[in-house]
């Protein structure tokens, strides 16, 4: 008796152990207000099947996961800081997906769909990078281009052209001869590290205006972006008259103005300052 007994449990631990196998361990979801959530592996680290669940029994909460991040398909961290100042203190960090990147304003979407704007300083692309290193503007002066490869060395793989005047999250700064940088969701490489401008992502605006052309604010002409306040350096976009832009500074008659992830540079003649 006591030996059917032995087995008998023996087998039942081993059903346990083959079930404990089976069963997809369990990931913590946060929510902004601090609270949280055990879920399914299988819940937490499938994106579409988190958004889902948490869409019908948590609506309208923003939320993260201490899976791996990769799992859920996000570009950054936003702080605690930024979370706890728009949810309430206890707050904890989330994780977002970009949708624009700018110097002093990032719009990203949380894993709910909801797009928010963010100042950029409050964003992490990656860890190791400090805050004077956030982000990038790729500078080409002379060309309007700057080639992307997919290691470190001038001999590696090009895998993209950098446009002048865009603006890169950093990934990887060490101060040596190539940075590693997220051009778009699908490219990410490394560029030289003389073909960026850095910026803290802090504010250092001083205005917004509208560009036009003799008055003209419809859309009819372009306004030419250069890489440098000289008309001799590379033209880095063209902007319908109308674009509103976010202006950074004024010098000898040349605006450097940000629109739509982009810097560079326009004549003063071709900018209304909002405040005039």
């Amino acid at each position: 008796m006591k030996k059917l007994l032995m087995i008998t449990l023996a087998c039942l631990v081993l059903m346990f152990c083959a079930c404990a196998e089976e069963t997809p361990a369990n990931v913590i979801v946060y929510f902004q207000d601090g609270s949280m959530v055990l879920l399914p592996a299988e819940i937490a680290n499938d994106p579409q099947a988190l958004a889902d669940y948490c869409s019908r029994y948590f609506p309208g909460r923003l939320y993260t996961s201490d899976s791996d991040s990769d799992a859920l398909d996000f570009d950054a961290t936003i702080s605690a800081d930024w979370v706890a100042s728009r949810e309430g203190e206890g707050s904890r960090p989330l994780l977002a997906r970009l949708v624009k990147l700018g110097l002093t304003e990032t719009t990203v979407i949380t894993s709910l769909g909801e797009e928010v704007n963010v100042p950029t300083h409050y964003l992490k692309f990656a860890d190791g990078v400090d805050g004077d290193h956030l982000l990038g503007i790729v500078y080409a002066p002379r060309t309007g281009e700057a080639t992307i490869r997919e290691t470190e060395g001038g001999s590696a793989k090009v895998i993209g052209k950098g446009k002048s005047g865009k603006v890169v999250a950093i990934l990887e700064y060490n101060g040596g001869t190539f940075t590693k940088i997220r051009y778009e969701d699908d490219v990410v490489g490394y560029i030289r590290t003389d073909c960026l401008l850095f910026h803290n992502g802090k504010d250092t605006t001083v205005g917004s205006g509208t560009l036009h052309n003799k008055g003209n604010v419809d859309g009819s002409e372009d306004v030419t972006v250069y890489a440098e306040a000289t008309a001799s350096k590379a033209k880095t976009a063209a902007w319908p008259t109308g674009t509103k832009v976010i202006i950074h500074t004024l010098t000898k008659g040349w605006y450097a103005v940000e629109a739509d992830g982009r810097y560079g540079w326009v004549q003063e003649q071709y900018l209304i300052p909002d405040d005039k």
